[in-house]
This record gives C-alpha cells, structure tokens and sequence, in this order.
C-alpha cells in the first residue's frame, strides 16, 4: 500500500515539475517573441521614415517584405511549438 502511495507521490510530483517548466518556457518564448517583434517593428518605423522623405528603394521595400514574413514566420512556429509543449 505505501508503494502505491510512493508512486503516485512520484507522478504527481513529475507532473507538477513539468507544468512549472512548461509554463517557464512558454513564457520565455513569449519573451523572445515580443523583443524580436518590437525590433522588427523599429526596423519597420525607421524605412518609414526614409520613405516620408524620399521614394523607397526596391532593395528596401524587399527588406520590409521579409522582414514582416520573417515575424509573422516566427510567430506561427512559437504557436506550434507552444501547442505542442502544452
């Protein structure tokens, strides 16, 4: 009997472990994200303001494309691994 009481002990100490961490991770994630997407969103405001004084240049619209690509990128593989951890 107090075997089973250890292994049930045991699992619910594992389980409440792996909540903690996921919930660390997630929130780490989260962290990343929102840093890198106000960079990007720096990087966005500084083209615009080029652009208010003179025409974009293609190289520069292509940088802003990937630039919004590569956010929106990041952020559906965060989703996907966040649905996954959870």
């Amino acid at each position: 009997m107090l075997v089973i009481f250890y292994f049930l002990f045991k699992i619910y100490q594992s389980k409440s472990r792996l909540k903690r961490e996921t919930k660390d991770l997630k929130e780490k994630f989260e962290k990343e994200y929102n840093e890198l997407e106000s960079d990007i969103k720096r990087e966005l405001g500084e083209l615009k303001r080029i652009r208010g004084k003179r025409e974009a240049t293609q190289e520069e619209k292509k940088r802003e494309e990937e630039l919004l690509k590569n956010l929106a990128d990041i952020k559906s593989v965060f989703e996907k691994e966040l649905k996954d951890i959870v």
